[in-house]
C-alpha cells in the first residue's frame, strides 16, 4: 500500500509562483502607496510656505502708504511710518528686510 499523503512537486511549484505573483502585487500596491504619500506631503508643505509668504506680503502690502519700485524680482514699499519694506528673491528665496519668508529647503526660481 503506498501512502501518497504528501504534495506533488508540481503542486508546490505551482503554489510557490501563486505567492509570488501575490507578493509582486501587494509590494507593487505598497510602493506606489508611498511615493503618492510622499508627493502629497511635499505638495502639502509647499502651498504652506507659499501660502505664508504670499500672507506676510500681503499684510505689508495692503497697510503700505505707497509702492516705489517693483520690477520682477524686486518690491519696494513705503510703510506707514515711512520705512521702506523691500520683497526680492536673494538666493532663491523670498525675502524681506529682515529675513527669508520661505524656508531654508525650499527654492524659489
Amino acid at each position: 500500500m503506498v501512502n501518497k499523503s504528501g504534495f506533488s512537486l508540481i503542486e508546490l511549484i505551482v503554489v510557490i509562483g501563486l505567492l509570488s505573483l501575490l507578493m509582486l502585487a501587494i509590494s507593487s500596491t505598497m510602493l506606489m502607496s508611498i511615493i503618492s504619500s510622499n508627493r502629497l506631503r511635499i505638495a502639502t508643505s509647499t502651498k504652506q510656505a507659499g501660502n505664508y509668504a504670499l500672507g506676510q506680503m500681503q499684510i505689508l502690502i495692503r497697510n503700505a502708504r505707497s509702492i516705489k519700485e517693483c520690477i520682477p524680482s524686486k518690491l519696494t514699499i513705503q510703510n506707514l511710518d515711512g520705512d521702506q519694506t523691500v520683497f526680492a528673491v536673494v538666493s532663491n528665496h523670498v525675502a524681506s528686510n529682515s529675513a527669508y519668508l520661505t524656508p531654508d529647503d525650499f527654492s524659489v526660481s
